[in-house]
């Protein structure tokens, strides 16, 4: 069965005339003396006149169950972030500096597409392309920058629903504990970026070479498994910055899953 609403003007006398939105045949004729319509069932999507005062409806004809969707759901599902590290701050690795984004939302029997917005920030987000599938694929991209994107899904009568916006960074596909920039010092602090072995926290230790002196500490708790950073802003522990040379940096770090030991040479230039 198929159902429909309309509202029809009848003309020349300007009467008005309303279908009920069942009708059992799937079309209908109203008449009378000197008027006569003629209706499908469908959605109304449109009215065109002519100069004979003649007044037609558009329509599309849909199924039972598209119908009931209509009107028990006001707009398309909401997306969901897939994988979910592309929904919040996580640093993902990257080999090739770009990401595929996925999303994935609710059955939904009627066709819906997505608007794919990317951008540096939130006020700067811009649409890239629109597509009926759930994923995209973003390239070029620069390491250790936060990146931020949303989907608008919309259907064919119009209707719209925005996501919440995601944000995410990437990093190099480094196994190990690394530092960049490297070398370092008046352009800004360099991200130290290590995987942990499970939740758990870490120990970073300082030291001046060739001597082998500490000089500065850093204790850091409450880390997540997988891929952290620190930012490191190349001064010792008074505060003071770092004179001219070569540095190492160790890492000590107690997860969920055993502890790890690494070690990163650094050049401060000033």
């Amino acid at each position: 069965m198929r159902r429909g609403i309309f509202l029809l003007i009848f003309s020349p006398t300007w009467t008005w005339a309303a279908f009920p939105h069942v009708l059992d045949g799937g079309a209908a004729r109203m008449s009378s003396s000197s008027l006569s319509s003629w209706a499908a069932i469908g959605y109304l999507c449109g009215a065109s006149s002519s100069s004979s005062f003649q007044h037609r409806a558009g329509y599309l004809y849909v199924l039972d169950s598209s119908f009931n969707y209509f009107l028990s759901v006001n707009a398309p599902l909401a997306v969901v972030p897939d994988p979910p590290g592309t929904a919040s701050t996580a640093r993902i690795s990257s080999a090739d500096r770009s990401i595929s984004l996925s999303w994935s939302d609710g059955s939904n029997p009627l066709p819906v597409q997505y608007q794919v917005l990317v951008g540096p920030s939130q006020q700067s987000l811009a649409p890239v392309t629109v597509t009926a599938d759930r994923s995209y694929r973003w390239t070029g991209l620069s390491y250790l920058q936060e990146y931020y994107w949303q989907i608008r899904s919309f259907d064919a009568y119009g209707r719209t629903t925005a996501s919440a916006v995601f944000s995410f960074s990437i990093v190099p596909d480094i196994p190990g504990f690394y530092c960049a920039p490297n070398p370092f010092g008046t352009s800004g602090p360099t991200q130290c970026v290590f995987r942990m072995p499970g939740g758990g926290s870490a120990r970073m230790d300082v030291f001046a070479l060739p001597q082998g002196s500490l000089v500065r500490s850093f204790h850091l708790d409450d880390l997540p498994d997988g891929i952290s950073t620190f930012a490191f802003d190349g001064n010792d522990g008074r505060g003071e910055p770092l004179y001219c040379g070569v540095y190492l940096a160790v890492l000590s770090m107690e997860g969920s899953r055993g502890s790890v030991r690494q070690r990163f040479k650094m050049l401060v230039v000033r």
